[in-house]
């Protein structure tokens, strides 16, 4: 085994770890300062900054300081998924966490201004679909828990860092 394959892992787990980090650090902050996160975080998804910032760091770093400067496609794609499935799996955990055993009140929050907002669309939900679509709509907000939170989160991350993996991963290879 190279010095590079045996980097490659580290440096990788090493950026995803750090992001989640963070994405946690501001989620506890958003919260101390009285703010609910699942709502902040929707209003402005900073995790569409750090996902990529770190794939890109941490892609860089492999091929900089791991690689000899040489990052192959499959290197920066496959590095880019650990980076960014570490960010998705421990945050996503840490929210269904949070709203399970800490705080279940800001899932109560969340659910009700997405009634509200919904309540707010009736007319124009009513009319493209009809009522049936919208009580079903209203029913599975009102059915949110924590574990479907942390799976939203999830599939988010993974999204942008998927998209953002692809692009870093072409702009970086040599």
């Amino acid at each position: 085994m190279t010095s590079t394959q045996f980097r490659f892992w580290p440096v990788t787990v090493k950026y995803g770890v750090i992001s989640a980090i963070i994405i946690i650090i501001v989620f506890i902050i958003l919260f101390v300062l009285g703010q609910n996160p699942l709502l902040t975080t929707k209003k402005f998804p900073f995790g569409i900054i750090i996902i990529p910032l770190f794939i890109f760091f941490g892609l860089k770093e492999m091929r900089d300081y791991h690689n000899q400067g040489i990052l192959r496609l499959w290197q920066g794609l496959l590095g880019g998924l650990i980076i960014y499935l570490t960010i998705a799996l421990i945050s996503a955990i840490f929210i269904w966490a949070f709203i399970r055993y800490y705080n279940d009140a800001i899932l109560t929050d969340y659910i009700n201004f997405n009634i509200l907002n919904i309540e707010d669309k009736r007319a124009a939900l009513v009319e493209t679909y009809d009522e049936a679509t919208y009580q079903d709509l209203l029913q599975n907000i009102r059915e949110t828990t924590a574990y479907h939170i942390a799976l939203d989160e999830f599939i988010r991350k993974l999204l942008i860092g998927f998209i953002s993996t692809f692009i870093i991963s072409i702009v970086l290879r040599k």
